[in-house]
């Protein structure tokens, strides 16, 4: 998964200790078969790794400020429990665990 590698290598290069990328359609057109709203937020922490699906409704910028909060979430529990449990994210963010 792209946004799973992305985190990892942010991880790797940059030597930090919790590291998050983002990925997917904010819109207004779908994408690549994906529909507008749909992204991944992938993390990786310690010696795991993985990413959260996610599917928002909202203009372009309502889906762009909401993967940027789920983006700071994930680093929340990355830091706190060492991983993400999708199900303690916002209901809003509609989010399942791709590890």
């Amino acid at each position: 998964e792209v946004a799973q590698q992305m985190a990892a290598a942010a991880k790797s290069r940059t030597g930090a200790d919790v590291a998050v990328a983002t990925t997917g359609v904010a819109g207004p057109q779908p994408h690549g078969g994906h529909p507008p709203g749909f992204a991944y937020i992938g993390w990786a922490v310690a010696d795991r790794q993985g990413a959260v699906e996610v599917r928002l409704s909202g203009d372009r910028a309502t889906v762009r400020s909401g993967v940027t909060q789920l983006a700071l979430g994930v680093v929340e529990q990355c830091a706190r429990v060492g991983g993400v449990v999708a199900e303690e994210l916002p209901r809003w963010a509609n989010a399942v665990n791709r590890e």
